[in-house]
């Protein structure tokens, strides 16, 4: 469960369609569409097995409606997952 204003972790599997142009780049973020804000802490990403990433120190600083946005990049393109989360 996430807590308000705790940091927490989050593990990401990638499974390509296809071949690969390039070396992926996984970026983890989120923002708060109803404030016009994102978090106060940038996530560290590292790869921690082949398809297998980990964002750690992630904080929602504040209750309520979370987007969180993974961005998956491969030879300049990028693709974007999102959740949302209802923090209360």
């Amino acid at each position: 469960m996430i807590a308000v204003n705790q940091p927490f972790d989050v593990s990401v599997r990638v499974t390509p369609k296809g071949a690969l142009a390039g070396p992926l780049e996984v970026a983890v973020d989120a923002r708060m569409p109803a404030h016009f804000h994102g978090m106060t802490r940038v996530a560290k990403v590292t790869r921690v097995e082949a398809s297998i990433w980990k964002a750690e120190g992630l904080v929602f600083h504040m209750p309520g409606r979370w987007e969180l946005y993974i961005d998956i990049t491969d030879g300049g393109v990028t693709e974007r997952a999102q959740l949302d989360v209802d923090l209360h």
